[in-house]
């Protein structure tokens, strides 16, 4: 049996503000590429909707399990909301949050899943739904359903 991934999400909204971090809670899968059952559980258990946008720090040196924090982004509405509810970041994760990296891929970055959206509904002439499968460092996946019912995969890899 796998160990098990406890996940931590930091909240920011569009506008790259920081908007608190839910509780610690259990992932279904160890696997620390894995985030559809991130969005889900999140949805879920905390009634937030998210786009995981890249793995913030570990608490082990390799996969699979333990204790994973993410960033995550959040609509404006929705931060707004949380803002004051939730515990805020502390300062070491706030800083791996809003920290910029030249060399980052554009899905991993605040605003990232919404162009990636955008563009797909664009080509699909709309979107029915959206799900996120994975995020990390290799790729972005997500299962995407057009509004004519048909489904397609969209992946994304760094430049």
């Amino acid at each position: 049996m796998a160990p098990q991934r406890t996940v931590t999400l930091v909240l920011v909204d569009p506008e790259r503000r920081l908007g608190g971090v839910l509780p610690p809670f259990a992932a279904e899968l160890p696997w620390w590429q894995e985030c559809g059952d991130v969005v889900r559980l999140a949805r879920e258990l905390h009634g937030v909707e998210v786009a995981v946008l890249r793995l913030l720090r570990t608490e082990l040196p390799a996969m699979p399990g333990g204790h994973v924090d993410y960033i995550a982004e959040v609509d404006a509405t929705t931060a707004a909301r949380l803002r004051g509810v939730l515990p805020e970041v502390v300062d070491e994760l706030a800083a791996l949050a809003l920290g910029t990296e030249p060399r980052r891929a554009a899905y991993a970055e605040v605003g990232g899943p919404r162009a990636s959206l955008d563009w797909a509904a664009r080509e699909l002439d709309g979107l029915a739904g959206a799900e996120q499968q994975r995020s990390w460092n290799l790729s972005a996946l997500w299962r995407l359903t057009a509004a004519d019912g048909r489904e397609a995969w969209l992946k994304q890899v760094p430049d």
